[in-house]
């Protein structure tokens, strides 16, 4: 298992065989592969190509999209490992591999599986996974005592408490966690086989990374996860990224009373579960993190504007099965309006709720036709005003609240509260700072400054 500290240390693989398809031919070579947090995997070694039919021509530096044809899985054969792989690389215009007859690539992500001797987790799969998180103070609030074992991994030291996530479930399910350093979360569980496929358990520990990415309002990073199942472990190792804030367009906000921080616990558990799962709605939830997280990145006011309020439309017509269409008698059986109201009777449909739907429906139009039609001008009421730019920064507030409601309602969480920000003029500021009174007499004049 990999462990925090030996994930930042620079590591050397042997690679017995490695080997690739390209342009019709498989590739084959043998070297060395080097680890850095940072930088990620990177392969340099001469290569052999098989005997195939020998290319004619082969045209480098044409324009176009990278197609599934111009990917390839690279697997691996490393020392004391069974094999390894990165999956669908691109390789494009790869002049190395056709004349020079060698091959150099870095690499972002690796899976690795190896075999062990025995049926040491017999009827249960144990699992450890590492992410890279900032400001995870209200969320995970339990003690974890130190000595606590999940299975056959160790939680720190008997003489060390941490503050992470203690929970065990209904079906035998055991989930603890850490915060290291503030900086990262360390998770160990057990779920049993018999209410858990192996399937699933994998795809949990990068469920993990979207539900925490969602509620905290930032982009987590998977750095390690670890399966066990039967004899065989799997694991898979990730380049480090940098931490990103979505700012004021988080899709959850938090409130710090004990109530609020068990509801936050409960949803992150219920969305990991949701996510993992695989289904249609999951995949959409996360399309939903993934634009607004783009949208949030953006430095173009107008671009981060247009990218948000695209997203109602996004969802509405995947959760309809209704593909947008170019042509010109596309059915006007459907829009966005009344799919709106169709998703709040089924996924939001107390009262409390109705209220928001005229709401939602003028803010996406507003942020949607003011940049569909931009004017670029910036006196009063034009779209670069400042007038204008404040509404649209709460319009963008309250639709990523939104968002994030919808994500927590397509997973099936229910008796959700509408609870909205006010105006952002009406926040007011989280520090006040009174500067000290000077005396007169200390104050320099201006023809004592130039003395």
């Amino acid at each position: 298992m990999m462990t925090l500290s030996n994930y930042f240390k620079h590591t050397e693989y042997v690679l017995e065989k490695f080997w690739f398809d390209y342009l019709g031919g498989r590739y084959v070579g043998r070297g060395i592969m080097t680890w850095e947090p940072k930088a990620g995997f990177h392969i340099e070694a001469p290569l052999k190509r098989q005997k195939m039919p020998q290319l004619e021509a082969v045209e480098l530096g044409k324009v176009g999209i990278v197609r599934r044809n111009d990917t390839s899985s690279i697997r691996m054969k490393p020392w004391y490992c069974d094999w390894a792989f990165s999956p669908a690389v691109a390789l494009i215009d790869r002049e190395d591999i056709l004349s020079q007859h060698r091959f150099s690539i870095n690499l972002n992500s690796i899976v690795f599986q190896t075999s062990s001797k025995g049926s040491h987790h017999l009827l249960r799969f144990p699992g450890y996974s590492l992410y890279e998180i900032r400001n995870i103070d209200y969320l995970f609030d339990d003690v974890i005592r130190g000595g606590v074992q999940v299975v056959d991994y160790p939680i720190k030291s008997a003489s060390c408490d941490s503050r992470g996530i203690f929970y065990k479930g209904d079906n035998g399910e055991e989930i603890i966690g850490y915060i290291d350093n503030n900086k990262y979360l360390e998770l160990y569980w057990k779920f049993p086989e018999s209410s858990f496929t192996k399937e699933y358990c994998w795809k949990w520990l990068e469920a993990v990374q979207f539900s925490l990415s969602i509620i905290l309002g930032q982009t987590v990073n998977l750095l390690y996860r670890e399966l066990t199942f039967r004899n065989k472990t799997r694991c898979e190792i990730n380049k480090q990224q940098d931490v990103k804030s979505l700012e004021l367009l988080r899709l959850y906000y938090h409130q710090y009373g004990k109530n609020e921080i068990q509801a936050s616990k409960s949803y992150f558990l219920k969305l990991t579960d949701f996510l993992a799962r695989n289904s249609k709605d999951s995949r959409i939830c996360i399309n939903i993190l993934k634009q607004v997280t783009e949208a949030s990145q953006q430095k173009n006011w107008q671009t981060r504007e247009l990218l948000l309020s695209t997203v109602l439309e996004a969802v509405l017509r995947n959760v309809d099965n209704q593909p947008f269409q170019v042509k010109k008698g596309e059915s006007k059986s459907w829009n966005v309006g009344r799919s709106l109201e169709n998703f709040f009777q089924k996924y939001l449909p107390s009262e409390r709720w109705q209220q928001f739907r005229k709401r939602v429906m003028q803010e996406h139009t507003y942020l949607r036709d003011r940049n569909a039609h931009p004017d670029w001008l910036f006196s009063q009421s034009d779209a670069l005003s400042e007038e204008q730019k404040e509404k649209a920064l709460d319009s963008m507030i309250f639709l990523s609240q939104f968002y994030g409601y919808m994500i927590l309602s397509l997973a099936g969480i229910e008796n959700l509260e509408p609870v909205f920000h006010k105006p952002h003029k009406e926040w007011g500021a989280p520090i006040t700072m009174y500067p000290l009174k000077l005396n007169q007499e200390s104050i320099d004049t201006p023809d004592d400054l130039m003395q």
